[in-house]
């Protein structure tokens, strides 16, 4: 099937907004990973910044940053593969059967990452009280990081998606296949 470029602003604000998602969650990636790495190297340096840690829950430090950074590197692959979907429609090709993939992939990615906010709302807890907000010069201010059942929604409905894609791909085929 021949493609058809389609110019449509919302598709190129669209395209626009991703990137610079991908751009943000790429500084706090950094960001946490710079954190991570000065923890690991010199701890006294960051418990000068942050006020005394509590040795025995020392490790919900490394271990939220960590599941933070496979959070947004989980967000960051997310928005790419949705990337990739609005080029393809941006082609005039929006049953490519690489998008029904991509939505897979987009719907394993918000698993895993309601599997992160799960893990997060255990050991944000445990960060307050191994870091306490009145024990040093900074404090650390959570939102809430319960499992979010719009996560789980999102899962789902991408993997629908994915099946829905598949099927007009393949119902496409067979149309061109036929005329």
């Amino acid at each position: 099937m021949t493609s058809i470029r389609i110019n449509d602003p919302l598709l190129a604000a669209a395209k626009a907004l991703l990137l610079a998602m991908q751009i943000g969650l790429g500084i706090c990636i950094a960001a946490a990973v710079i954190a991570l790495a000065t923890y690991l190297i010199a701890p006294a340096k960051l418990a000068e910044a942050m006020g005394p840690i509590d040795p025995s829950l020392a490790w919900s430090l490394p271990a939220t940053l960590a599941i933070g950074m496979a959070s947004l590197a989980l967000c960051f692959v997310f928005v790419e593969q949705l990337r990739q979907i609005i080029a393809t429609v941006g082609e005039g090709d929006p049953f490519d059967p690489q998008n029904a993939v991509r939505l897979n992939r987009m719907a394993i990615h918000a698993g895993g990452l309601l599997i992160c906010q799960t893990v997060l709302g255990y050991l944000t807890p445990l960060l307050h009280r191994a870091i306490p907000a009145d024990g040093g010069n900074a404090s650390i201010g959570f939102s809430d990081l319960d499992p979010s059942f719009q996560t789980l929604v999102l899962a789902i409905v991408l993997l629908i998606l994915s099946r829905v894609f598949r099927h007009g791909a393949a119902m496409r085929a067979d149309l061109d296949g036929t005329v």
